[in-house]
């Protein structure tokens, strides 16, 4: 995850107040989810975007860099797997059309099915921290409604 220098402000002006590190840190992962309104394909592609060290914007954008088709093509491929949005759909996140998103599903889906090590592990840490990412959502939301 991209930390700014306001967020390392806040968690350890947090930490001294005596807050517990780990859940500073899942409070300005809430505050960073909370632009995504709700919707699981935009929790993946904030998921995916700290995962690589990327903005949202980068995965969205034109670049072909390795690291940025990369991370494209995972946010595709976790998208379509944890999601049951269509093709289209997940496209219309990154301003692609489905035969774009078919072909980066494919083309992960071969790295997993020849047993690259580095993809597979990618693909399990990115899974584990989407579904944390996502409970963390879940819980702000359910605040919200309280408050309500």
């Amino acid at each position: 995850m991209i930390y700014t220098e306001t967020d390392l402000l806040k968690v350890h002006n947090l930490t001294r107040q005596g807050f517990n590190f780990r859940d500073c840190i899942n409070s300005i992962k809430t505050d960073k989810l909370e632009m995504c309104e709700g919707d699981k394909v935009d929790i993946i592609l904030i998921t995916v975007s700290n995962f690589y060290n990327l903005t949202p914007e980068d995965i969205k954008g034109q670049s072909r860099l390795h690291n940025v088709a990369q991370a494209r093509r995972m946010f595709f491929y976790i998208s379509r797997m944890l999601t049951n949005k269509s093709l289209s759909y997940i496209g219309l996140k990154c301003n692609r059309d489905h035969v774009t998103v078919l072909h980066h599903f494919k083309k992960q889906a071969g790295f997993l099915d020849i047993g690259d090590k580095e993809t597979i592990t990618d693909v399990d840490e990115i899974t584990k921290e989407y579904f944390i990412n996502l409970k963390l959502h879940e819980k702000q939301t359910l605040k919200e409604d309280e408050n309500v």
